[in-house]
């Protein structure tokens, strides 16, 4: 619940502590004078309290956990596709160093897409979102560079092309 429902959580503990001060005030009275039954709706309304947030915990741990494989599916697309246009990348004079940068950076979007799958199996769904928004960008950045190469060398030619 701390993770997946903090505010449920707060208010389990703040109604929780109000019961545990209720019941101390009675304790502090006279044997004879004491009455528990405001306590005892208390504590019966943190249960019912605590239960919603076990539930809400266990809703929205799900749903992050569908985010986080989506965002896994997603980078694995990403990085797909980015690599088939690395393969469909204008090679030529100079551009041996430009594809070597890019293929590197892909094996690297490739290990941290192994990293992401880890996480995923470890249950750290928030940050396996984060590393998958990440990795796409960085995919979808270098399939952009790709297409504004290919789209520049196509004007090179067009251009050669016209004289």
């Amino acid at each position: 619940a701390e993770t997946y429902a903090p505010e449920a959580l707060r208010g389990v503990e703040t109604a929780l502590a109000g019961a545990q001060q209720e019941i101390e005030t009675q304790n502090e009275r006279f044997a004879i004078m004491r009455d528990y039954e405001e306590a005892e709706k208390m504590l019966t309304s943190v249960q019912e309290m605590a239960t919603k947030a076990r539930e809400e915990a266990i809703a929205k741990k799900e749903e992050a956990r569908l985010e986080a494989e989506a965002g896994y599916q997603a980078a694995t697309e990403a990085a797909a596709a980015a690599t088939a246009a690395l393969d469909e990348a204008p090679r030529g004079k100079g551009t041996r160093a430009d594809i070597a940068a890019l293929n590197a950076a892909l094996e690297v979007i490739q290990a941290e897409i192994v990293e992401l799958a880890s996480q995923i199996e470890a249950e750290e769904y928030f940050a396996a979102q984060d590393k998958a928004d990440t990795l796409i960008a960085s995919a979808e950045a270098i399939s952009e560079e790709i297409q504004i190469a290919v789209e520049t060398q196509a004007r090179i030619l067009s251009k050669r092309q016209n004289r």
